[in-house]
């Protein structure tokens, strides 16, 4: 009998953990990987995108990269209540059509004030007030 409560108790202690994790900002299991920008809303608008110049995003582990419709960018998971992810280094080359480099710079403010994100079937949102960025996984 004592086993079938130590095992019930290491159990529940497991499962508490797991629960909390989850809750955490960010924390949603499945980021891992490769995803392409298919639609960005900020502030109520809807960014162009530009076909010739995809958006992408790259989680692996701590670290988060990707390319802003010209330039890559990188920088680390943090996953505060005010943001999920820290300070991101980009390089800085320019690029044509100039809507590109509008793209890419309203793209990347938008990156510095996600909140959260959420994998739902085969598409991740990033989210936060006013932003909302959906990617599906790029092949």
């Amino acid at each position: 009998m004592r086993f079938t409560r130590t095992a019930i108790a290491v159990s529940l202690a497991v499962l508490l953990v797991a629960c909390a994790e989850a809750a955490r900002p960010g924390a949603e299991p499945g980021l891992d990987g490769t995803w392409q920008l298919e639609r960005a809303i900020v502030d109520g608008v809807e960014l162009e995108l530009i076909e010739s110049h995809p958006v992408t995003i790259q989680f692996d582990g701590r670290q988060v990269g990707g390319t802003a419709a010209c330039n890559t960018y990188g920088g680390a998971l943090v996953e505060e209540d005010t943001r999920l992810i820290g300070e991101m280094s980009i390089t800085e080359m320019a690029c044509i059509p100039p809507e590109t480099m509008e793209l890419e710079s309203a793209y990347m403010a938008a990156l510095t004030r996600v909140t959260g994100a959420v994998v739902q079937g085969e598409s991740l949102k990033l989210e936060a007030e006013g932003i909302e960025l959906t990617f599906t996984p790029k092949g």
